[in-house]
């Protein structure tokens, strides 16, 4: 289910709810497909998990992506894998001090789509 899209640096990026065993995830919480432009979280998360993670997913791996920050790391490595790896580890150090900071900004984030009510079968 579609949560919300925002332009990101020129760029429509698609932010989804799905389920946890959605082959998207890939096993993990949420994932960014800078192939689809879009963002896959688990919906069963709590709130702060769920921002928590979208955090993680659209202002460090989306932004790294789009603004062309990761090819710069790319390119200094010059390997594949050891970038991952390096962007991985900087992202996650940084998650939770840039979601305080939006908390303590008092920064609103998108409230989660409510499932549609299934009609009664008659």
């Amino acid at each position: 289910m579609k949560w919300f899209q925002h332009r990101v640096g020129g760029r429509t990026l698609k932010v989804y709810l799905v389920s946890v065993k959605h082959k998207k995830l890939e096993g993990c919480d949420g994932m960014y497909h800078p192939d689809e432009c879009a963002i896959y979280i688990d919906k069963a998360l709590e709130p702060s998990k769920r921002n928590e993670i979208l955090v993680h997913e659209l202002f460090e791996h989306a932004v790294e992506d789009i603004s062309g920050a990761g090819h710069v790391s790319r390119q200094a490595l010059g390997d594949d894998d050891k970038h991952e790896e390096v962007e991985e580890a900087r992202v996650r150090s940084r998650t939770p001090i840039i979601h305080a900071l939006f908390q303590d900004f008092g920064c609103q984030f998108p409230a989660a789509p409510q499932p549609r009510a299934r009609k009664a079968s008659s």
